[in-house]
């Protein structure tokens, strides 16, 4: 199961930041079917944080740049709410957990091509 459109993409093994590249997560929640997974949302209540902050802090702290897309201007200022707190070692590997693509280079769900 992908987990959030940046697919709970691990930033490639390898990857140690000499090529100076930001890799951005796109669509960081899966459009909003990710909101409501259980694990997701025990580390939410537990951090008591959103679903969708413990989602984006996820990526964040992988050291991705997320960027949450939302009409709703109290989402877009929740979203935002994710530089005051840190997610665990143990929340991460949690949510690292839920990947099913077996890394980034598996991680399409279809073809686009």
């Amino acid at each position: 199961m992908p987990l959030l459109g940046l697919g709970v993409w691990q930033v490639p093994a390898g990857h140690d930041g000499r090529l100076d590249v930001a890799v951005e997560a796109y669509s960081p929640l899966g459009t909003g079917r990710y909101v409501d997974d259980t694990t997701v949302a025990r580390i939410a209540r537990r951090t008591s944080r959103t679903p969708a902050q413990v989602l984006l802090r996820w990526g964040l702290q992988h050291g991705l740049v997320v960027v949450a897309k939302s009409t709703h201007r109290d989402r877009i200022h929740e979203n935002a709410q994710i530089h005051d707190f840190a997610l665990s070692a143990e929340d991460m590997a949690e949510l690292d957990a839920l990947d099913r693509t077996g890394g980034t280079d598996r991680a399409l769900e279809t073809t686009w091509w």
